[in-house]
């Protein structure tokens, strides 16, 4: 199976994936929507398994030959359950791109072996904040 492939298999974390993309963008209805489902713990327990699962696969593919592939780490932001996860997400999508022949994934897949997802209240944490974000805006 391609990186692709796995992506697309993805079911309950595409919305926690997706806080990357919509982490910049304005506050919109669809957007406030889709992290309001992801204050419910049953549904952000789901999503993490879910990203949990599409890591292992993708640490299962072959490495790509090229330079190492980097993550921002949204030094912007004050330290705290909403950086973390977002430098999480941040570093799963660059071993995804990655693996998909943008390039090297070994350092990142030690800084993911080193962090991995918090616990399921921090993560909580994390997704309020970026709501009052988006609320804000």
């Amino acid at each position: 199976m391609t990186a692709e492939a796995l992506f697309q298999n993805l079911q309950h974390g595409i919305n926690l994936f997706n806080l990357l993309m919509f982490y910049p963008a304005p506050g919109n209805e669809a957007v406030l929507a889709m992290i309001d489902s992801l204050l419910d713990e049953h549904r952000l327990a789901q999503s993490v398994a879910d990203l949990q699962r599409f890591e292992q696969r993708l640490l299962e593919l072959p490495e790509q030959p090229g330079p190492e592939v980097q993550a921002p780490d949204f030094a912007e932001l004050p330290g705290g359950p909403l950086q973390s996860l977002l430098k999480r997400l941040a570093r799963l999508n660059a071993l995804y791109e990655g693996k998909n022949g943008q390039g090297s994934t070994q350092q990142l897949q030690a800084q993911l072996a080193a962090e991995p997802f918090a616990d399921a209240h921090t993560l909580q944490l994390a997704v309020v904040n970026l709501h009052q974000l988006k609320a804000a805006v």
